[in-house]
């Protein structure tokens, strides 16, 4: 799993192209470019391409030609870069915010989940599941909900590519009072906002694999609605790829010795991260 936070625009560049990527036809990895290291990583040191060590066994169990299918064409990344809305991501920040709260215990977090189920139908989404479950908030069994809609794929329809965020909210200051205001404009309507809206550029672009757009509900409790999800991906035999998990992608400008997108990864994502660098660096100007 990759975790990244920072500016939108280029957060969401990224994404899209690592998508495409992982989702595409075969074609060789393209080589990094040494001139330019556009993202941070809070995990781990990148020695060499991450593909190239997975393709000697040093790097995650799934082979790197397995992971990265192709570099997408520059003609299809121009025009989903160039078709990026960021009104409308800007006006789903907005209208996450107007909730007043998305605390799991509170009516209005249901009503915020239910409101981004419309918003993957508006999309020409068929596919589109609430999947509630029971969690535990303020020492009480609650009842939770995740939104997910799924993208079916061509040629490898059971492999999934994901990609998640949470849509839940708390107030940092007043944490165990469920009826404190809580935005939640950065943390983290800024990344149900991208998911909207990589669901929306994807929804004609042919892929070979599935893609799962997924937000979480009951995250800021314990990580409750994506270990519910795991869980039943486990129970289902789910072949996941690739999960990209989105945290905090809005904030303000970082200053110039700041890499403009950070990614936390692991040792089992390395390779995942150090391909969006790449393609970031290909394909954007930071």
């Amino acid at each position: 799993m990759s975790r990244l936070s920072g500016r939108p625009g280029l957060w969401l560049a990224s994404l899209l192209l690592a998508v495409v990527s992982t989702t595409a036809r075969s074609h060789p990895a393209p080589q990094p470019r040494a001139d330019r290291d556009p993202i941070a990583f809070r995990s781990g040191r990148v020695e060499a391409p991450a593909w190239e060590r997975a393709a000697s066994g040093t790097g995650p169990a799934r082979g790197a030609a397995d992971l990265f299918l192709r570099e997408p064409p520059d003609s299809l990344v121009a025009a989903l870069m160039d078709s990026t809305n960021v009104d409308n991501m800007i006006a789903t920040i907005q209208r996450l915010q107007d909730f007043g709260s998305r605390y799991v215990v509170v009516d209005s977090c249901w009503a915020a989940g239910y409101w981004v189920r419309d918003r993957f139908e508006e999309c020409g989404y068929a596919d589109v599941r609430l999947d509630t479950f029971r969690t535990m908030s303020f020492q009480d069994s609650v009842y939770a909900m995740n939104v997910v809609a799924v993208k079916e794929g061509t040629t490898r329809p059971s492999e999934y590519v994901v990609l998640g965020g949470h849509y839940d909210s708390v107030n940092a200051e007043n944490f165990y009072d469920p009826l404190a205001p809580a935005p939640g404009a950065e943390d983290n309507a800024t990344a149900v906002a991208a998911v909207l809206e990589a669901a929306r550029l994807l929804r004609d672009v042919p892929t070979d694999r599935s893609i799962i757009f997924a937000c979480w509900s009951a995250e800021e409790e314990g990580l409750w609605g994506s270990r519910n999800f795991v869980a039943s991906a486990v129970e289902e035999s789910l072949d996941i790829v690739v999960y990209l998990n989105m945290d905090c992608i809005g904030y303000l400008e970082p200053s110039p010795d700041e890499a403009p997108v950070t990614v936390f990864t692991d040792s089992l994502s390395l390779a995942i991260a150090g391909y969006m660098q790449t393609l970031a660096s290909a394909h954007t100007d930071y």
